[in-house]
């Protein structure tokens, strides 16, 4: 199982405390933005505090893999909610290395994470219902009723069905209608992008980023919904999710791009009217000297 690094991150950065108490440093991307941190915040002494009572650091990889699933027990939404932003800011570093940047960019992976701590929040609660409604039949209803029929037998495992049709919905109805909306505007908002170029970076990286999302992440939940546990569903998730935010982060996380462009653009225009008002000045003066000539 994968599981247990999630904490063997954590523990690897702080030796001496709890796995989610380097939550309480990641807040620290983000007090560049007064009115976001203290919600952030607040999450973060709630997650401490929850961990803190009775804790030992675990001497082996099962016990690491027994405290996780008993914090999701406990705490199952905070959980899950802090594995997304310590794996967010993870993915999103990984990916601004790789651009080999001047400086690390607080304000980019501050976007990551909270944009990561809203989206395991609603997959929280989203997918119960998700897996609850979808067990196959609407698949399986529809090849029924189409040539594929004879496919279908007493030995059709339903269950696959299920986990395919879950993974249809989250990539093709969930993500499009609820992820990048949210991502688009939060790590616009964050990284402090206009109205007008955060709409013009959506337009651009969109479809690009669509057509990645369903290559990658269908298969990645058929697997989740099929064979994987539903308390360890949106962890596994979020591990797979480095992988993502690397992709995703190289392929519209920097905005920096789009600002200056508009600076490009401005400082372009002022340069054509300072050469328009140097010719403007020049046959004037030549003008001058003409007229003066004549006289």
């Amino acid at each position: 199982m994968m599981i247990p690094w999630v904490l063997v991150l954590s523990l690897s950065a702080l030796p001496q405390v709890t796995s989610f108490d380097v939550l309480l440093n990641v807040p620290s991307l983000v007090q560049h933005h007064a009115a976001l941190s203290p919600a952030l915040l607040d999450h973060s002494s709630l997650i401490a505090s929850s961990l803190q009572s009775g804790f030992q650091i675990p001497n082996s990889l099962p016990d690491v893999y027994s405290m996780y699933k008993q914090t999701l027990t406990t705490n199952p939404l905070e959980t899950k909610m802090a594995t997304g932003a310590v794996l967010a800011v993870v993915g999103d570093g990984i990916a601004q290395a790789k651009q080999g940047g001047t400086e690390y960019d607080t304000k980019r992976a501050s976007s990551f994470m909270l944009f990561d701590i809203a989206y395991r929040a609603l997959q929280h609660f989203t997918f119960p219902t998700i897996i609850h409604e979808c067990h196959g039949q609407y698949l399986l209803g529809a090849i029924g009723a189409s040539p594929l029929a004879p496919l279908i037998s007493d030995q059709t495992n339903p269950l696959l069905f299920g986990a395919l049709e879950q993974s249809l919905v989250c990539q093709l109805a969930l993500v499009p209608l609820t992820y990048y909306p949210v991502f688009y505007i939060l790590t616009s908002f964050v990284q402090g992008l206009s109205v007008e170029d955060g709409i013009a970076r959506a337009k651009e990286t969109f479809i690009p980023i669509m057509k990645r999302n369903v290559a990658f992440w269908i298969p990645v939940q058929f697997a989740v919904f099929g064979f994987v546990e539903e308390d360890l569903q949106i962890p596994l998730l979020c591990l797979s999710g480095i992988i993502w935010t690397v992709i995703l982060s190289l392929s519209a996380g920097n905005t920096k791009k789009y600002s200056q462009e508009k600076d490009f653009i401005a400082r372009d225009m002022l340069k054509n009217m300072d050469d328009t008002a140097m010719v403007d000045t020049t046959l004037k003066e030549r003008k001058n000297q003409v007229n003066k000539r004549q006289s």
